[in-house]
């Protein structure tokens, strides 16, 4: 029996549900379900990953020792899994020197951006420039009668 048999069986006779083992232990429940179903690829690698097993098993009562040597097997398939896996890693945004059209929208923005401070500054030096013509006094000599 694997793991993920294991621990899914004694989820059932201790009547838990999957989402409280991971309101418990906080470990997503889609990490919960990828330990039931035994798929280790999508375990965190290493130390973490045999930590939520660890876990998963203490909350369902399944005693440590009887899943120690099927957790080094796990270790192993992981790190198996971890070599073997596709590029997945990789940054789904190319750099700037890859795409050329990202200057093209950054120099956009930034054209957008100077003609709201060019439209900004034009209006404050208009309203400056009425206000001052309107409160300066006249330069017409009074009458006098």
């Amino acid at each position: 029996m694997t793991i993920g048999e294991t621990l899914h069986k004694a989820r059932l006779q201790s009547g838990l549900t999957l989402d409280q083992i991971s309101t418990q232990t906080r470990i997503k429940l889609s990490l919960l379900v990828a330990i039931e179903e035994d798929e280790i690829n999508k375990l965190p690698p290493g130390a973490i990953g045999r930590s939520f097993v660890r876990q998963y098993a203490q909350i369902v009562g399944v005693d440590r020792g009887d899943l120690q040597s099927e957790l080094d097997d796990f270790s192993a398939a992981a790190a198996s899994a971890i070599r073997h896996a596709p590029h997945s890693f990789r940054p789904s945004v190319a750099p700037m020197k890859e795409n050329p059209r990202a200057y093209g929208s950054l120099f956009a923005s930034l054209l957008w951006v100077f003609a709201v401070i060019l439209f900004c500054s034009g209006a404050y030096w208009l309203l400056t420039r009425t206000h001052v013509l309107s409160s300066a006094p006249s330069s017409a000599p009074a009458r006098q009668k």
